[in-house]
């Protein structure tokens, strides 16, 4: 039996629990009635980055779980 010995990347994936409701973009919008974008948050084809499916701003997972918290991006049920 071969054992290979050496060094092992493992890259494990930051979880943020999101309950399954959809999330839209807070990004400002002068023409938009709320002021904001409003598009739907998605993560892209290769599952890379999340992305507003409206105007293309991205997001890190990181900084959506804080601005849940922090009630700046609309959750809807």
């Amino acid at each position: 039996m071969n054992i290979f010995v050496g060094p092992v990347l493992i890259d494990y994936p930051y979880v943020y629990e999101l309950d399954g409701a959809k999330l839209y973009c807070n990004k400002p919008d002068p023409t938009s009635v709320s002021g904001t974008c409003d598009g739907e948050l998605d993560y892209d084809d290769g599952f890379n980055t999340i992305r507003c499916t409206k105007c293309g701003k991205t997001f890190k997972a990181i900084e959506l779980e804080k601005k849940i918290k922090d009630n700046e991006i609309i959750v809807d049920d």
